[in-house]
């Protein structure tokens, strides 16, 4: 291994989204029906791709040759680590417990790297890739406003249906494919290297969804859709189902009758239906002792208390023959009373209805080769925990259940692609941190009423787990003299004690007005009278000028 570098960006701002986004993938978003003479000019188009590909390897071959002549490294592997704090990592190494990356500051260099302004996770990898900032790529924020109703959008990505149909009774079919755009501006630096010759395997970096086309594999990160088009709403059904005050997520109420319990889950709307309904799939419990039989159509399987089953297919009949086909995960929380929660729908990668990687073969060729895994983009499931559907076990259990997955994808891409560039962004160390930073100080306000001895050591663990994931990377790359690594975060952390509601701060002092008779309690600016207000709040990053 040729250079070594461990690089961080600190960041005091650790607040959660208040709320994901609501749906923004309109029913038919992702499938279309095509017609026959479509269909012969795709196969004309992939027959000419095979004729053409002894030249264009002899090409891409010549371009790297050329490229490899005035390297000064033949790969490059970026490990990103999401919220991975500078001060946290220093300490750490002080006590002896990150040996590997002690390792790495000694060899190469440890600094602290300047964050993005603003300082937010979408924002800072948007500029990891493209190398500019906000104001040229375009993400401020998670999520930004309509122009037109000022209602939130995401920032993102824009996913609207075909234009045309073709009309069938109470159905409506899509001709042609979904429209789907990036919205990050200014262009990605692997694909600048694949322009000239550079092959890269690029793994769910935040912002790439939908994957663009390029000379190498992309599997996409954040912002990728569950199949009911929100960033990830969860489903629990339950014989408590309390208030109804959670605000993400669907709460089910159900019952147990005679040691069975029988419900709907609730998947995407209709895709070809004109009143565009939305679609379930029937699941029924039988009871034991410790668990239950959950049956799914065509399919059963044992469920154990506290236990998560593996990646579940639920297929949604749309009628006409088609169906729109998820995954997910189930976990029977409790028994008494009874309670089972279920992972956010999320895209099959194995037969995806939206452009999660390049090529679309990328993520089907990872399902069959590990199996099923999680393609939603914010997938570690942190409403679940603050609605206390999920507890901080359970929670965790699924953090690094994910990691795993993501771990597996590294390593193998490290194995193939020897000559090129590498990256892979882990998401668990941010999401972690975001739920247990509260156990790092005893008298954080968010401890009251939560276990706080139990998870004492879960931060301090979860460093130590990534040191010893960076430690088997460079025993696997620490052989070739030509590979360069980089471990690299995109912000830090610090502690969250309070928060200000800048839209109650905006209409405290005139800037911000509401109808007669209304208050700020009203769902994303319902309340307010545009007429007469100046600015307004949307997201983390910032004010609005009306």
């Amino acid at each position: 291994m040729r250079r070594v570098a461990l690089s961080h960006a600190p960041m005091g701002l650790i607040l959660l989204l208040a709320s994901r986004v609501e749906a923004y993938v309109g029913p038919g978003a992702g499938f279309a029906l095509a017609g026959s003479f479509w269909t012969a000019l795709v196969l004309l188009v992939a027959l000419l791709s095979v004729f053409l590909l002894p030249v264009r390897m002899a090409w891409q071959w010549h371009k790297r040759r050329r490229i490899s002549a005035r390297a000064r490294a033949r790969r490059v592997v970026v490990v990103g680590l999401d919220g991975f704090d500078p001060k946290l990592a220093q300490r750490y190494i002080e006590e002896g417990r990150l040996p590997n990356l002690e390792k790495l500051a000694a060899q190469g260099s440890f600094c602290d790297l300047q964050t993005t302004l603003p300082a937010l996770t979408p924002s800072a990898w948007s500029t990891f890739s493209t190398g500019v900032d906000a104001s040229r790529h375009n993400i401020y924020d998670f999520i930004t406003r309509h122009r037109g109703t000022y209602q939130p959008l995401l920032s993102s990505a824009r996913i609207g249906p075909p234009r045309r149909h073709l009309r069938l009774g109470s159905y409506r079919l899509p001709l042609g494919q979904a429209r789907i755009e990036n919205l990050r501006k200014s262009q990605p630096f692997w694909q600048s290297l694949g322009q000239q010759g550079v092959f890269s395997s690029i793994i769910r970096v935040p912002i790439t969804f939908p994957a663009e086309k390029f000379n190498g594999l992309l599997l996409a990160g954040m912002c990728v859709p569950d199949l009911r088009g929100t960033q990830g709403e969860f489903t629990c059904f339950s014989e408590e189902p309390g208030d109804g005050g959670v605000s993400q997520g669907q709460i089910i109420a159900v019952e147990e009758v005679d040691g069975r319990v029988e419900a709907e889950l609730i998947g995407p709307y209709n895709p070809i239906k004109k009143d565009g309904a939305k679609l379930g799939v029937n699941l029924r419990l039988d009871l034991t002792d410790d668990g239950a039989i959950l049956h799914l159509p065509g399919e059963s399987i044992e469920l154990q208390r506290g236990a998560y089953s593996p990646w579940m297919e639920v297929k949604f009949d749309a009628g006409m023959g088609v169906g729109v086909r998820g995954i997910c995960r189930f976990c029977l929380v409790s028994l008494q009373p009874f309670r089972l929660y279920v992972t956010p729908i999320q895209i099959d990668p194995e037969k995806p209805v939206l452009p999660l990687s390049h090529p679309a073969s990328f993520a089907v060729y990872l399902s069959k080769r590990f199996g099923k895994y999680g393609s939603l983009g914010l997938v570690e499931d942190t409403d679940g925990l603050n609605a206390g559907i999920l507890d901080e076990n359970t929670f965790l259990a699924q953090a690094y259940d994910l990691h795993a997955e993501r771990e597996q994808m590294l390593f193998h891409e490290l194995e193939r692609n020897r000559d090129g560039l590498v990256v892979c962004v882990f998401d668990g160390p941010d999401r972690i941190q975001h739920m247990f930073f509260r156990t790092l100080e005893e008298d954080h306000p968010a401890n009251r009423g939560k276990a706080t001895e139990e998870y004492a050591a879960v931060i301090p663990e979860l460093y130590e787990r990534m040191d010893e994931m960076v430690g088997r990377v460079v025993a696997q790359v620490g052989g070739d003299t030509d590979t360069a690594l980089l471990v690299v975060s995109d912000h830090g952390f610090s502690s969250f004690r309070r928060g200000v509601n800048l839209n109650s701060w905006l209409h405290q002092h005139g800037y911000l007005h509401l109808r007669d008779g209304t208050g700020l309690g009203g769902d994303w600016l319902a309340d307010v009278d545009w007429s007469r207000t100046r600015a307004f709040a949307l997201g983390l990053s910032g004010f609005y000028i009306n």
